[in-house]
């Protein structure tokens, strides 16, 4: 899940000509990038923590998904906001500062080369896994007693 998420990421991240993308890109195809990038941006919250902007253009967004994300001028508006918001280059710069140490534009970075590694940097999953860890223990947490001893 984390290398689909970054795989993602990087494709994104390294799209400089948003028209191309359209052009070349089935709907159908860009409807599940969006849908993957917001499915799967939950397991780097150990890492990032979404903006109030971004928080509410996922709630949109999300909303969106249970229909009028069909349309097609719906879908390329939320991804317009969603590369017009910096969201997609905030999470690069926070994985790369988990993984490589550095901040915001101090040297270049190359998803593929630097994060995408060979096995994933741990310090990267550590703190995916502990935040993964979290989540389904708070959830663990909301199941009633019953449920729990089946």
């Amino acid at each position: 899940m984390v290398w689909d998420f970054l795989e993602l990421l990087a494709r994104l991240y390294h799209t400089t000509d948003w028209k191309a993308y359209r052009q070349e890109t089935k709907d159908v195809d860009v409807r599940f990038d969006l849908q993957d990038f917001v499915s799967l941006s939950h397991i780097i919250e150990g890492v990032y923590q979404r903006t109030e902007k971004e928080e509410r253009l996922l709630q949109e967004i999300k909303e969106a998904f249970r229909g009028a994300i069909r349309e097609r001028a719906v879908l390329y508006d939320y991804l317009d906001q969603v590369v017009a918001s910096k969201w997609i280059e905030n999470l690069v710069w926070a994985v790369a500062g988990a993984v490589l140490g550095i901040r915001k534009f101090e040297r270049p970075v190359s998803v593929a080369r630097d994060i995408l590694t060979k096995p994933l940097p741990p310090q990267l999953l550590v703190r995916v896994k502990r935040h993964v860890q979290a989540y389904h223990d708070r959830i663990g947490r909301l199941r009633p007693a019953g449920e729990m001893a089946q």
